[in-house]
């Protein structure tokens, strides 16, 4: 299809769409409100879709490294003490 004819192709869908969910969702007599003739009845947009639920495996990942990390430190400066040196590890 040519550039030239998409933007009269888009029209005419939008325009084919726009009659079709009339017809289905809106009462005989005046025409609908544009929220309930394109299908919106209050549900909430893109259930489920978060940014946390995105990175919630990569997040657990990195704190699990971070916190053999500090707990490898901490035992460290745990057996420094032991021994009777200093806290410094």
């Amino acid at each position: 299809m040519s550039y030239l004819t998409q933007p009269l192709r888009r029209a005419t869908v939008a325009l084919t769409c726009r009659l079709s969910t009339q017809a289905w969702h809106c009462p005989p007599g005046p025409p609908c409100p544009p929220s309930v003739a394109w299908g919106y009845v209050g549900r909430r947009g893109m259930a489920g879709h978060s940014k946390w639920a995105n990175i919630r495996h990569t997040k657990a990942l990195k704190d699990d490294q971070k916190q053999r990390v500090i707990q490898k430190c901490a035992q460290m400066i745990k057996m420094a003490v032991k021994e009777g040196g200093s806290t410094d590890p």
